[in-house]
């Protein structure tokens, strides 16, 4: 059977290191994320820390140092409708955030595990951590309660949002592909 722990902050545990620390570092994440392959060998090894609050990042929310071992957050949810975070343009996953890091080091990592699985952005990340609340609660149900939670409330723009972030989604796994096709990560 395969194994497939949720690592994320633990990886930082295994290397005695606070989760904000390897977080901001490519290093410590590496050598992090490859203690965590060579201790459990999961499949898909995806690689992050605080991995729900980097596309928030990317899109400007700040995200907090919470001290000692806590998990880095969202400090303050910029959107408050579901019409403001469908407003948001598209960032750059090479460019934006610690995102440009995070493919990197999964790219360094699936290379030194050698695997071709690497991790990809969450389709539920956008709505979650941009308005937080309710939809916080509702995106870590799943897609499904996104839309019916998000159309009950905001109608038409609860639908698209379900969509939205697939294609910020996809975004992210293009600039992987293409970042790994250019030898960058």
């Amino acid at each position: 059977m395969d194994l497939a722990p949720s690592v994320y902050e633990h990886a930082a545990r295994l290397i005695g290191r606070r989760p904000w620390e390897v977080s901001r570092d490519a290093d410590l994440m590496l050598e992090g994320h490859a203690a965590a392959y060579r201790l459990y060998e999961h499949r898909p090894a995806v690689v992050g820390i605080d991995i729900y609050s980097l596309e928030a990042e990317a899109y400007g929310a700040p995200v907090r140092d919470p001290g000692g071992n806590g998990l880095p957050a969202v400090a303050q949810h910029p959107c408050a409708s579901i019409g403001a975070v469908l407003s948001l343009p598209h960032f750059d996953p090479l460019r934006s955030g610690r995102l440009p890091m995070v493919i990197k080091v999964s790219g360094r990592l699936a290379e030194a595990a050698h695997t071709p699985e690497r991790g990809g952005l969450s389709p539920v990340t956008k709505p979650a951590h941009l308005l937080g609340g309710e939809h916080e609660v509702c995106c870590t149900q799943g897609l499904a309660q996104v839309r019916d939670a998000a159309s009950a409330s905001d109608g038409d723009d609860g639908e698209r949002l379900v969509h939205e972030p697939g294609e910020g989604h996809l975004v992210g796994r293009h600039a992987q592909l293409r970042c790994e096709a250019d030898g960058a990560c």
